[in-house]
């Protein structure tokens, strides 16, 4: 995340509120969840780990700015072995099949 610190509590948001807005645009909606067929999203799309970090992405943006913030990047650590990160910027996780990828690293 990005953004200005409040000379008063010397954060960039209300950690409370960021803990808050992941509960429950990322946490709830996939806890025990077969992505391919309870998350429109992946009906048509393959639930990858850099999927998953793009839509992630787009669900939290307006959520963060509405805090104060701005979504800087996602990291998403499926396994030991197979992470990625995404750098975010202007695209929309919905229009992924039709727009070139945002800026990925796979670790």
């Amino acid at each position: 995340m990005k953004g200005e610190i409040d000379s008063r509590t010397g954060m960039l948001v209300d950690l409370g509120a960021l803990n808050q807005i992941i509960e429950d645009y990322v946490v709830e909606p996939f806890d025990h969840m077969f992505l391919n067929k309870d998350v429109p999203f992946f009906a048509e799309v393959v639930p990858t780990a850099e999927n998953i970090a793009l839509y992630i992405s787009n669900a939290l943006r307006s959520p963060i700015q509405n805090i104060g913030g701005t979504l800087h990047k996602i990291k998403l650590i499926e396994s030991p072995n197979n992470s990625c990160e995404i750098l975010c910027g202007d695209f929309d996780a919905n229009a992924i099949k039709a727009v070139a990828q945002p800026v990925l690293t796979v670790v």
